[in-house]
């Protein structure tokens, strides 16, 4: 019922609409003309009918399928040898298009959707080298326009082809980070907590975890180190979705991180919040001290200031007036430019503020 209206079209039109359907929802006139070779009169005359009789309908710069269901049903129709050229010339096209618009001078970030786009159809077109090198790219300029889901959408692809494209195959700028199947493996589970998606997060951290294996004293220290970060991490994503089992996590972190570095003060760093939110007062004040003279002997900025507003926050619990205190580590955070910290001071000032009445300040 579905290809009815599409199979009494005229054979152009059909072959153009196949094309056309492996492109999406939706394609432009001009990614149309690129893909099929077609010139603007010819492409326009093709798909002519198939606007007359409803199939497609026409916007300011392109064409949409007037419902998703026909696109599908002209897709499946399509032969898996054509449906294949199709992906294959929409991620040529794309990626001509990319590199015009980088060499004018756009950034990367700014055409994510691009890169994303051209890595889908060539993973569609059965290419796995180049769906995991469109893909790693395609990451990397997701994280920087901030734009997390579609990173993770391409870490998992890069993940679903790592076994499939031999390590020689590989794109350099992937080789060159030294990241294993584990890194991407954190990289993605890191994505997948920005973009709102913890389970997933969760889901990918544990598989890190079950491939790093159990840590023992044969192992070196930076085997140790990596699986005391990916404890951690877990431990975030726990503390999300509200399970159990984040201080067994963090404690057994803290245990791996034996090394005076900046590992130890990670992890410190968050089982004293873990500490406090379980009203283990006096445990979280202990291994605050602990990171703040680790952090001084680091000459880590950040967690020096981190140490200073959970010791801080301890104090407002237990009724002491320590908010020009707390204050300064907002203010030392700012001036350092840690964003993140500067933020979570101001959550702890609210929070101190709201804990002593003062709920207008807070």
């Amino acid at each position: 019922l579905l290809l009815a209206s599409v199979a009494v079209l005229p054979e152009p039109t059909q072959q153009v609409l196949r094309t056309a359907a492996a492109g999406g929802a939706r394609t432009s006139h001009l990614l149309l003309v690129a893909v099929t070779g077609l010139d603007d009169a010819a492409l326009t005359a093709a798909l002519r009918p198939a606007v007359d009789a409803s199939v497609l309908v026409s916007d300011a710069d392109g064409y949409a399928f007037r419902h998703q269901l026909i696109r599908e049903a002209v897709r499946e129709e399509m032969l898996a040898g054509e449906r294949a050229q199709a992906h294959r010339a929409f991620a040529a096209a794309l990626e001509v298009r990319l590199q015009a618009r980088l060499e004018a001078g756009s950034r990367a970030g700014s055409e994510s959707a691009l890169m994303v786009l051209a890595a889908l159809h060539w993973r569609d077109a059965a290419d796995d080298e180049r769906a995991l090198a469109a893909a790693w790219r395609a990451a990397g300029a997701a994280g920087t326009a901030m734009a997390y889901a579609q990173r993770l959408q391409m870490l998992e692809q890069v993940l679903e082809l790592w076994d499939q494209v031999p390590a020689s195959a590989r794109p350099p700028d992937l080789d060159d980070t030294g990241l294993d199947h584990v890194g991407v493996l954190e990289l993605a589970a890191d994505a997948a907590r920005w973009a709102g998606e913890p389970e997933r997060g969760l889901a990918l951290a544990e598989a890190a975890l079950a491939e790093l294996g159990p840590v023992d004293d044969a192992r070196r220290a930076d085997d140790a180190g990596r699986m005391a970060l990916m404890l951690r991490r877990r431990a975030g994503l726990r503390q999300e979705l509200l399970l159990p089992g984040q201080l067994d996590d963090l404690q057994a972190a803290l245990r791996l991180a034996a090394a005076p570095n900046l590992v130890r003060a990670q992890v410190l760093a968050r089982l004293c919040w873990a500490l406090k939110r379980e009203d283990r007062y006096a445990e979280s004040e202990r291994l605050a001290v602990d990171l703040r003279a680790l952090a001084g002997q680091l000459g880590d900025e950040e967690h020096r200031i981190e140490a200073d507003m959970v010791l801080a926050s301890l104090g407002a619990l237990r009724g002491e007036d320590t908010m020009a205190a707390l204050r300064d580590t907002q203010e030392a955070a700012q001036r350092a430019g840690f964003g993140l910290l500067e933020a979570w001071a101001y959550l702890t000032i609210t929070n101190a503020l709201e804990g002593s009445g003062r709920h207008e300040l807070a």
